[in-house]
């Protein structure tokens, strides 16, 4: 899932947009009822998993594996939006009695970088080309995270695709139900030469 040779950074058509969450800080993201997995994009060994936890969990950590592959070019090229996308969120969010989402551009702009990293080496990992972790991303984008946990995709061609397999996945969908989050930013990156064509990256996140 981490293969495929690198795709010239100039040739990737970039869109991205961000949300985000309020809470306050106590112990871990909120159980929820057990649902069916659904196949979902999110790769990495168990520590590199695309969890912050500093000084505490805010949810587990995970590995699994991408499946949806080759978005057809005739699809034409993605759009992401934004408002519709946070309102996506908070709705769900609702269903829990959980604090809804805002707009992070800190968040929005390491979503990005890394989902423009996938796009470039055409590969699905919480692990940069760099060896970047989630948390380094964040220090880079000047974001203080107390607590942050990534969900990634690839190949879902639109948002709504990407949050259905996440919310069907378990390790995922706790991480969008993180109760006590602040922050979250998503991105998106198409580019119809790689095999997975959209590239999907968002950070739900708690500062300090």
């Amino acid at each position: 899932m981490e293969t495929a040779g690198p795709v010239p950074m100039q040739d990737l058509a970039v869109q991205a947009g961000a949300l985000s969450v309020e809470g306050t800080p106590q112990a871990a993201a909120l159980s929820v009822p057990p649902q069916l997995a659904a196949p979902c994009a999110c790769a990495a060994p168990a520590d590199t998993a695309g969890v912050v936890t500093p000084p505490r969990v805010l949810v587990r950590r995970e590995a699994s594996r991408p499946v949806f592959r080759g978005v057809p070019n005739s699809a034409g090229v993605p759009r992401l939006n934004v408002d519709q996308a946070i309102r996506m969120v908070n709705d769900y969010r609702r269903q829990f009695e959980l604090s809804p989402v805002r707009l992070e551009p800190r968040l929005t702009v390491a979503a990005r970088n890394h989902a423009q990293d996938l796009a470039a080496f055409d590969r699905v990992s919480h692990t940069g080309s760099d060896g970047s972790t989630l948390q380094v991303r964040l220090q880079r984008a000047g974001y203080d995270a107390y607590a942050a946990a990534e969900n990634i995709s690839g190949g879902q061609r639109t948002f709504e695709d990407a949050f259905r397999a996440w919310r069907m996945s378990p390790v995922h969908r706790e991480k969008l139900l993180a109760e006590h989050a602040q922050d979250i930013g998503i991105a998106y990156v198409y580019d119809p030469a790689a095999e997975y064509r959209v590239f999907w990256a968002l950070i739900i996140a708690e500062q300090f």
